[in-house]
């Protein structure tokens, strides 16, 4: 996977067009890797796939002539580090628990704000120090994007910022900060919820390990008395398609509806509605193999 992120960053062209030094380059990935843990979903091998993600989308003509080669590998390192030192707690968990990090954060976006604490401690390193190397002003920039997209990841930002990417026209300003902004987290965000635009087949695993994570997560809320962030049932087959219709429908297909109309994604596209109809033909299913009632109080 490290290896991946490496070739990714490369084809991006921010290697050559910004002068980053490889071996800190590979430094930075090999660090932030083992600041990922060991848990279903939320790991190093997602991290890896957002990379993915972002780069194909950041491919893209628009995305090019929109976002400055700057800002391009400040949304690769957001997305590389978006999750970083993810425990397989959620925010809410975090708040009902009083942690020590929802007591530092204030309760607001808990975990998303420590990944991106956790980012800057590892560019502060001098064997990461991907940026050193510009200037003030080129590393502020850099900064205030990283920051901001990965604090788009939260989601409860997710329909506000939907709204106003949706809202916003086809075209994007290259010339204006808040335009380069909108369509960079959009890109993180799409990206990070974007595992359905890959096959069915490679979805049906992230799905599993979201499932699993989740629910591991359900158990230990209800060991400790506080609300349950998600009930699921990773065993349940019908409420785990049930959720991946739900979470398609009304999460990720209006964002990635938009981000085609202004990337022109058809790939993407098409994997999405490929893995749209195969959890609502799973659901159907499902359903109509219950028993009846009669058959039930049989």
């Amino acid at each position: 996977m490290m290896q991946i992120v490496l070739q990714l960053f490369d084809m991006s062209g921010v290697v050559r067009h910004l002068s980053l030094s490889r071996s800190t380059l590979s430094s930075m990935v090999s660090v932030v890797s083992m600041h990922y843990h060991n848990i279903p979903y939320h790991n190093f091998n997602h991290a890896a796939h957002v990379v993915h993600g972002a780069f194909m989308l950041l491919q893209t003509p628009v995305a090019k002539l929109v976002l400055s080669m700057e800002e391009h590998a400040a949304v690769l390192v957001a997305a590389l580090c978006h999750d970083l030192d993810h425990d397989g707690h959620s925010n809410s968990y975090h708040m009902h628990m009083q942690s020590e990090l929802a007591r530092l954060y204030n309760d607001i976006s808990v975990m998303e704000n420590h990944h991106c604490a956790m980012t800057f401690e590892v560019l502060r390193r001098p064997d990461c120090a991907l940026f050193a190397h510009l200037g003030a002003d080129a590393q502020r920039r850099v900064r205030k994007v990283i920051i901001q997209t990965i604090q788009c990841t939260d989601m409860t930002h997710h329909f506000r910022m939907t709204q106003d990417f949706c809202s916003h026209s086809l075209e994007f300003d290259p010339s204006s900060e808040s335009d380069r902004l909108l369509l960079a987290k959009a890109i993180l965000h799409g990206a990070d919820i974007g595992n359905a635009a890959r096959p069915v087949a490679v979805n049906d695993i992230m799905s599993t390990r979201v499932h699993r994570e989740f629910e591991l997560l359900a158990e230990e809320e209800e060991r400790l008395g506080i609300p349950v962030t998600f009930s699921i049932e990773s065993e349940n087959k019908l409420m785990c398609a049930q959720m991946e219709v739900n979470f398609l429908d009304y999460i990720v297909m209006p964002l990635w509806e938009k981000l085609h109309e202004v990337l022109c994604v058809p790939v993407a596209m098409r994997n999405l509605r490929a893995n749209r109809e195969k959890y609502a033909a799973l659901q159907e299913q499902l359903v109509d193999d219950q028993p009846g009632d009669e058959l039930a109080e049989g």
